[in-house]
This record gives C-alpha cells, sequence and structure tokens, in this order.
C-alpha cells in the first residue's frame, strides 16, 4: 500500500506541476493552488484499471507474468491518442520503483540500482514529450524520497534518454538528467 500511495502522490506532483509549466509557456499566470484540484489529479477508469491489473506481477516476484514461460503475459495498451496512455504507465513506472526500494535487495541485486523501467517510443517527436513527462514524474519522486529518505533510501531517483542526436547524421548519443536538474550533460 506504501508503494501505491508513493506512486499516486508522485503522478498528483508530476501532474499539477507539468500543468503550471504548460500555463507559464502560454504565459498564463497560474498558482499551483489554483490548478491543484480534483479534476486536475484524478484517474480515468481505464488508467486505475491498468495499474491494478499490473500491480500483482510488478508486486511479486514469482507472479506467473514474470518469467520465460509461453504463459508469460505482456500487457499492450492502446487508447487512441490524447487518451491518458501515457500517464497509466507513468502510474506503474512510480509504483515500480518504489516497489523496488521497498523490497531492497532480491536476488543479490540492490532495488535502488539499476534500470527499474524502460520506455520505448519509435517516434522522434513523441519521444521528446514523453521524456519531459517522464522527468517530470522523476522530479516528483526524487521530492517525495528527500522529504522521506529513511523509507525510500539515499540513492538519486534518476532518468536516462538513448536517442538519435540530430537529423543529419542519425548518430546514436546518450544522454542523461541527474535528480539535481542541472541540466542535460552528454555521455559517450
Amino acid at each position: 500500500m506504501r508503494a501505491f500511495r508513493f506512486a499516486n502522490q508522485a503522478m498528483w506532483q508530476q501532474r499539477v506541476h507539468a500543468l503550471l509549466s504548460e500555463r507559464k509557456r502560454a504565459g498564463i499566470a497560474s498558482t499551483l493552488e489554483e490548478l491543484d484540484q480534483p479534476t486536475n489529479r484524478s484517474w480515468r477508469p481505464f488508467q486505475l484499471a491498468f495499474v491494478l491489473l499490473n500491480l500483482p506481477g510488478v508486486t511479486k516476484l514469482d507472479h506467473p507474468d514474470r518469467g520465460e514461460s509461453a504463459a508469460t503475459v505482456a500487457d499492450l495498451l492502446w487508447f487512441p491518442t490524447g487518451g491518458g496512455k501515457t500517464e497509466a504507465y507513468l502510474g506503474l513506472t512510480a509504483y515500480t520503483m518504489a516497489m523496488r526500494r521497498m523490497q531492497g535487495v532480491v536476488g543479490g541485486r540492490l532495488g535502488h540500482a539499476g534500470v527499474a523501467v524502460i520506455m520505448r517510443y519509435t517516434l522522434r517527436l513523441l519521444t521528446l514529450q514523453q521524456f519531459q513527462r517522464a522527468a517530470a514524474l522523476i522530479c516528483a519522486c526524487e521530492v517525495i524520497r528527500r522529504a522521506d529518505a529513511a523509507t525510500w533510501g539515499a540513492e538519486p531517483f534518476r532518468i536516462g534518454l538513448w536517442g538519435f542526436c540530430c537529423n543529419k547524421d542519425f548518430g546514436l548519443r546518450r544522454y542523461a538528467i541527474d535528480s539535481e536538474l542541472a541540466g542535460a550533460r552528454r555521455y559517450r
């Protein structure tokens, strides 16, 4: 339940801060208090269903969905553009990161280290927009972690992006943003 609350709190913060940023970019004066309304921080029914359906597979290390057998399931989330797919999987992402922190060392692997989630986008323009939304979620997770390091650990939440550099050479470059959000840094 604690990881689920963490995910909901992170999604709430991500959403209201994203709305505030959109308004500022559009030149509309707003405050967090104005935007922190139930309609701006609630789940759509299919989003909540998707998250709840996947919680057992993320939580239980011996769940049948986590395996190599033919019975292993991968869920496909299809909904029209603007339907809220991103929030659905970002909510599950926040839960996954919280759950890993709470589980600690499993099978010799540290729950706070390594890659928790991989997101793949096939359209370049979509990649940057989705990365911004994921980065906002990671920032919200980091704020929560810093407020309760005893529960969520001392290791910061991090996000990285690996994608095409530019239209000319299509060369791959790897970028990462640290939890201090000092800006993008290029890694080779």
